[in-house]
């Protein structure tokens, strides 16, 4: 079931009074947590349908990246792979964090055009239940694209994915589409306060 956003302004097109600082909620669902969890080959392919992270593209970077161990890295890259088993993981508390998302097709012979419609995000480290439960979540975020304010967004604090709204936002080769997103406040987990994020999927269409 897909979470539903509830708006506290009206969005009218994709800056129009972005300075405002408009906050999106959202609500509660119904579905058990155990619900979500599926099978190995589930969980370590999740790609949603009208996902075009991989198509578009897309790469990313962080400012803040755990160490890797000698059995897990906590590369900012984990996040586009559609496993939900690995993760970004920053240090710390991870307050200020910043992951950002560069979309650009000027050089893609495979995509002329795309037009987004969300994006999809599964909070945490999802290793597993009890590993999502010992690791801290985003609580708050700011979503800055293009270098202009879009939203702070209040993550709900489960296993399930979530979506961000993004209206139809135009994808073309005349510019380069960057998101960037500030972790404002976190869940705490039950045993360590580093902060996970296991997959963002950019869901729409392409020609």
């Amino acid at each position: 079931m897909k979470n539903i956003l509830l708006f506290t302004l009206l969005q009218i097109g994709l800056y129009a009074n972005a300075q405002k600082g408009f906050e999106y909620y959202i609500l509660n669902s119904e579905v058990d947590e155990f619900d979500v969890l599926g099978s190995e080959s589930y969980e370590t392919n999740l790609n949603l349908e009208g996902n075009l992270t991989q198509k578009l593209g897309t790469v990313v970077g962080a400012d803040n990246t755990a160490a890797a161990t000698e059995t897990e890295k906590f590369d900012p890259k984990n996040t586009l792979d559609n496993n939900m088993k690995t993760a970004w993981l920053t240090t710390g508390n991870g307050k200020n964090a910043i992951i950002e998302f560069i979309i650009d097709i000027e050089e893609n012979e495979n995509v002329k055009s795309a037009v987004l419609y969300e994006i999809s995000l599964f909070n945490g480290w999802r290793k597993d239940y009890q590993t999502w439960n010992d690791y801290s979540r985003i609580k708050k975020i700011s979503l800055i694209i293009n270098d202009k304010p879009y939203a702070e967004i209040t993550l709900e604090n489960t296993y399930k994915n979530q979506y961000i709204d993004l209206g139809n936002l135009k994808i073309d080769k005349s510019r380069r589409f960057k998101f960037r997103f500030q972790i404002m406040e976190t869940y705490s987990g039950k045993k360590y306060e580093q902060v996970g994020l296991s997959d963002i999927q950019f869901i729409g269409k392409a020609k």
